[in-house]
Order: C-alpha cells, then sequence, then structure tokens
C-alpha cells in the first residue's frame, strides 16, 4: 500500500465504548519513516495530523498518538474507510 501526497482520502471513523461517531476527512497521505502512515490536512475545525500503523492481517489501521504509541482501544478507531478521488476504496477494516 503506497500513499502519495497528491491522493485526496475520505476518513471514516466509527468510535469503539460509548464514542460512536461519524468522521469525514478530506487530507492528504503519505507513508512515513518506519512503515507509519502520517495523515494531514484541514477540517472545518482548523488543521489535522495523524499517525496511522498497519498491523495484523489483513491489515488494520491503528491509530497513533502524538508520540507514534498505540491509542487505547476506547479512544481508537476500530472501523476506518479510505477513498481516492474518484470513488476507488483503497482499503478498510472492521
Amino acid at each position: 500500500m503506497k500513499f502519495l501526497t497528491n491522493h485526496t482520502f475520505i476518513k471514516t471513523i466509527h468510535y469503539s465504548s460509548d464514542r460512536v461517531a461519524d468522521q469525514i476527512v478530506m487530507g492528504q497521505w503519505e507513508l512515513a519513516d518506519n512503515q507509519i502512515i502520517h495523515a494531514y490536512g484541514k477540517e472545518t475545525m482548523g488543521a489535522f495530523s495523524e499517525y496511522y500503523q498497519m498491523e495484523g492481517s489483513p491489515g488494520k489501521l491503528i491509530r497513533l498518538d502524538e508520540k507514534k504509541q498505540k491509542l487505547a482501544p476506547e479512544y481508537a478507531p476500530f472501523f476506518t474507510y479510505y477513498k481516492q478521488n474518484p470513488d476507488k476504496v483503497i482499503t478498510g477494516s472492521k
């Protein structure tokens, strides 16, 4: 899986525990050091910068904190899809 900086992705997240939410983000994605995925761009609430890592098979995208450590399960998304323009699903995980 290769993310290029000129690709725009849509991210939809359903959080675990009682923090259920839908969030759609348009932004840029790139493959950073050590296979860490860097997501960055702007939302209606301002700029964002997030890090993810592939884990397991099939690869799930695990969100990392600012120190690039795994987030606690209650704060990490367990359902994520990424799309590239035009509507072509790049990867999905549950």
